[in-house]
């Protein structure tokens, strides 16, 4: 007879962050009450332990979450402990946790969830499954979709942000308006010293930083470098920030966030925590409004980028 255990868990991260909010909503809505627990190093399973116990304070309609963010995080710290528990006791209320992460099948946690729960495992989508998530949600045509999926690298979180600033163009989409608007990686060390001045200046607010920003942009603007390439480096740099700052809150190490690129993180990693995420997406929020206004013919894109540093 399988007990109330639930392990979440799969390589995409971003599945399994979307399966743990709609789980949550779910069983609000279903009269529920939550009991959440945020992984982190000094957890211990006495946390989990009581929290189980608590449950006949709130009757029937309870169920635990624990949101576990990575490997090497405290869930393989007290495993152990959380087993032995488990193990010993036939009856409690329902315990799901959602590891960002794989879990490997050799692991003791794994091994109890397979023989005495449920196992839901979310791997990366491939390149023809992310383009059809794309076509369902947007009205869009084919080799539009392929390039947004293209553009973000697999990155489904890259991928929502893309498809929600899509939205936005209420029509058809086309494969000129994903060239238009769409997620760029500039790659460039050159232009992209735009976007470490940025992060620079949102870490110390002083004016020697927004003027090293300042500098830098007129710069390149002398060059004839264009406005909007210059606005599109530094909204992909704060999309890489806050992926970055993701990592690192999940407990990965300085090598394990090297995919996004070596001279980025080491740039950044020790920037990551002394900017907030919500900070940074505000930014990004008036960086697509000037993007927008330049693009309907509102704004002058010189002035427009100039205007934008000048109101930080």
């Amino acid at each position: 007879m399988r007990r109330n255990l639930f392990l979440h868990h799969g390589e995409c991260e971003y599945l399994v962050f979307k399966a743990c909010k709609e789980f949550k909503q779910k069983s609000k809505d279903n009269g529920y009450e939550i009991r959440e627990i945020l992984g982190h190093k000094n957890l211990d399973a006495n946390v989990i332990i009581e929290a189980i116990n608590s449950a006949s304070l709130f009757g029937e309609n309870f169920v635990v979450v624990l949101r576990d963010l990575g490997e090497g995080n405290s869930l393989f710290d007290f495993v152990d402990d959380l087993v032995e528990f488990l193990q010993q006791h036939d009856n409690f209320y329902p315990l799901h946790i959602f590891h960002q992460g794989k879990i490997s099948k050799n692991t003791k946690i794994y091994k109890l969830f397979e023989k005495l729960g449920k196992i839901d495992e979310y791997s990366i989508p491939t390149h023809p499954e992310m383009v059809k998530m794309v076509k369902k949600s947007l009205p869009i045509d084919n080799e539009a979709a392929e390039l947004v999926v293209r553009n973000v690298n697999r990155d489904l979180f890259a991928l929502r942000n893309e498809v929600k600033k899509l939205s936005t163009l209420n029509r058809y989409i086309t494969f000129s308006d994903v060239e238009t608007f769409g997620f760029r990686f500039i790659e460039t060390q050159e232009i992209w010293s735009i976007g470490k001045d940025l992060i620079n200046y949102l870490r110390n607010h002083n004016i020697q930083n927004k003027l090293n920003l300042l500098f830098g942009i007129e710069e390149f603007l002398v060059r004839d470098v264009d406005p909007m390439l210059i606005l599109y480096s530094m909204y992909s740099y704060i999309i890489r920030f806050i992926k970055l700052q993701e990592l690192v809150l999940q407990g990965k190490t300085f090598k394990e966030c090297l995919s996004l690129g070596y001279y980025f993180v080491k740039e950044n990693f020790d920037n990551v925590g002394k900017i907030s995420n919500s900070e940074l997406y505000k930014l990004n929020s008036d960086l697509l409004d000037y993007e927008f206004a330049v693009k309907n013919g509102d704004l002058d894109p010189t002035l427009g980028i100039r205007l934008f540093v000048l109101k930080l």
